[in-house]
């Protein structure tokens, strides 16, 4: 199988959104549908330390694979900045989604309990100077193209080799507790767990 990576575009928005659903069905920001999906997208593609690529296959010309990251927990700053354009929409969500309902009573306990000084680590913990660490927060292969790891790979590699030549000296990400398969593939293209926090494990990985 023949891949290309390439920087992700406005075009491809829909395509990624429908990748992003179908890799994980259960996440808030898919919960929320399309449109927001899509939105999320747009802010790595826009954001100016972001990094969006999506992999395609050279034959079949189909979207295969995403990879979003960017020099600092984007999500967060999507969340204040874009995401209460959405309200109407989430609290009708709320009443029907119990996830979606979940997650948006998680995130005030959350914003009280900071207030009181019991902040969780987070994924930018103790990352002491800006600039240094690339937060890479998604990567999602097409369901028939999971079972070969050339997609994610080149996807990787790819995002590496950018962020490297951004001047970044290490990239961090996160992987679900409950996804073993996902954290021994990357500790074998050497990552290295940090810690384990509100159901992720956070890894950190030299770029040489």
């Amino acid at each position: 199988m023949s891949i290309q990576v390439r920087k992700m575009q406005s075009e491809d928005l829909e395509e990624v959104a429908k990748v992003h659903i179908q890799a994980f069905p259960k996440q808030f920001a898919s919960r929320m549908g399309n449109k927001y999906v899509s939105q999320m997208y747009r802010y790595y593609i826009d954001f100016p330390t972001g990094i969006a690529l999506v992999a395609i296959h050279s034959e079949s010309g189909d979207l295969c694979g995403i990879r979003a990251g960017a020099g600092k927990y984007l999500l967060t700053d999507f969340r204040k900045k874009v995401a209460l354009s959405f309200l109407p929409e989430l609290l009708l969500k709320s009443l029907t989604d119990f996830l979606v309902f979940r997650t948006l009573i998680n995130s005030v306990l959350q914003k009280i309990k900071s207030i009181f000084g019991q902040r969780l680590k987070g994924i930018e913990s103790g990352i002491k100077k800006e600039g240094t660490v690339f937060i890479s927060q998604i990567i999602a292969v097409e369901e028939k193209y999971r079972g070969d790891l050339e997609t994610a790979l080149a996807l990787i590699n790819e995002s590496e080799r950018i962020a490297k030549e951004m001047g970044y000296q290490k990239i961090r990400g996160q992987v679900y507790l409950n996804n073993p398969r996902a954290l021994a593939f990357d500790r074998a293209i050497g990552f290295k767990e940090l810690f384990r926090e509100n159901g992720y494990c956070i890894i950190e990985k030299e770029l040489k």
